[in-house]
């Protein structure tokens, strides 16, 4: 009797998973969810996840243009929701069309629209996939480059005019704002090949409020005027696993408030930086590849706890590790070990800048392509040829994770 008692307590708190799986190309908004009746977006999976699960977005032959959302969503230690990208590319921009780009004289379009100064200063156009952020570079010297006039742009270039403030419920200001475009010789708006990002969906993943125990692996982002992976408000346990970031506005990877999250096998390419936590967020990294960062490669700010281990860096930015506290009493932690970097630019700097606190232990720092380097123990400058095959082979072991659909995104 007890016996039996036993196994029927155990049936009654038992969480079965479920595999939950969808298809943007062939999915159906009232299928079940099962592999022969997919969804048709990961929003209609959400409504069906319970811990334990794991969604699964089927591989799809072309980009996604839609992002992954997750707000106020919670596994268990034991029973973590996952969900799993299966090397699909998520695009983050959309072609221009009539209806937002008016031409205001031969080849050159114009699109008024009221926003922040924030989304003005990471906006940038695609030109048969390929960004051109004319100069304008998040968390660079470069960001307040002066833009061109709407007359003097040449075909494939563009230009942002900010008017007049205007009354916004936003926490930030608001202002009358002009884009131009001139198109390239010989194009017509509806097949120019030119596309803007999508604002009402920022990043590529978007992890908000109170969330807990979340796996995401085997995903690929690009183009998303903002964050990689942003990850904002009460969030603990998050894991990343098998992430790409591609010539996305902002940060590869970013923590907020005192969310706590984990990274394993990273490749940021062409973002403004690798990572970029702030507050209080903790985190920890493993295995890491970078190259064409703009801005700065590590930006870490406030009180932030982060780990570095196995990371490798093409760097092409003026600011190899920038750890800023914000306040005086703020004390910065971290340790960083096997990072090795190549700078692409000999007027770099890899030192730590800060107003309060820091505590960063470095083991095994390798360093070369500039001389401007802090003296710390277990940092040491060498010559590019001793560490540049390590990092080629990084390279080439990170980008096969993800069965070749990497190299599309590039």
């Amino acid at each position: 009797m007890i016996k039996r008692l036993a196994i029927a307590l155990f049936c009654a708190t038992t969480v079965y998973a479920a595999d939950i799986y969808v298809d943007y190309n062939t999915g159906k908004e009232h299928n079940s969810g099962s592999k022969d009746s997919p969804l048709p977006t990961f929003h209609h999976a959400l409504e069906k996840v319970k811990p334990g699960d794991t969604v699964y977005i089927l591989p799809s032959d072309k980009p996604i243009r839609d992002h992954i959302s997750i707000c106020n969503l919670s596994g268990t230690p034991d029973a973590p929701v996952t969900v799993d990208g299966m090397n699909n590319i998520f695009l983050g921009t959309v072609p221009v069309t009539p209806e937002d780009w008016r031409e205001v004289s031969p080849g050159l379009y114009r699109k008024k629209i009221v926003t922040g100064r924030n989304w003005s200063s990471r906006f940038y156009l695609t030109f048969d996939g390929r960004i051109n952020r004319m100069g304008r570079l998040q968390k660079a010297a470069a960001s307040g480059k002066s833009l061109k006039k709407p007359a003097e742009l040449a075909p494939g270039e563009w230009t942002v005019v900010i008017g007049r403030q205007v009354p916004s419920k936003e926490p930030h200001p608001h202002f009358e704002t002009e884009y131009f475009v001139r198109l390239p010789e010989g194009r017509q708006l509806e097949n120019s090949g030119v596309e803007e990002p999508l604002v009402e969906k920022p990043s590529g993943v978007l992890i908000d409020g109170k969330v807990s125990h979340i796996v995401l692996r085997n995903m690929i982002v690009r183009n998303f005027i903002n964050d990689g992976y942003n990850i904002h408000g009460e969030c603990t346990g998050i894991h990343f696993e098998n992430i790409a970031a591609v010539d996305c506005g902002d940060d590869a990877v970013s923590a907020h408030e005192k969310c706590s999250i984990s990274v394993k096998n990273l490749v940021a390419i062409g973002c403004s930086t690798v990572v970029c936590h702030v507050q209080e967020a903790v985190a920890a990294h493993e295995n890491v590849y970078a190259e064409r960062i703009s801005g700065r490669e590590l930006y870490l700010t406030a009180g932030t706890n982060n780990t570095f281990r196995n990371i490798y860096m093409f760097a092409d930015s003026f600011s190899g590790s920038l750890w800023m506290t914000g306040k005086a009493h703020d004390r910065q932690k971290g340790r960083v070990e096997n990072l090795y970097m190549i700078y692409n630019n000999p007027r770099a700097v890899f030192a730590e800048k800060h107003r309060g606190v820091a505590d960063i232990k470095y083991a095994n720092v390798q360093i070369a392509g500039t001389e401007q380097v802090m003296k710390r123990d277990g940092i040491h400058l060498v010559e590019p040829d001793a560490i540049r095959g390590r990092i080629e082979t990084a390279r080439k072991d990170l980008f096969a994770l993800f069965g070749g659909n990497l190299e599309k995104a590039l």
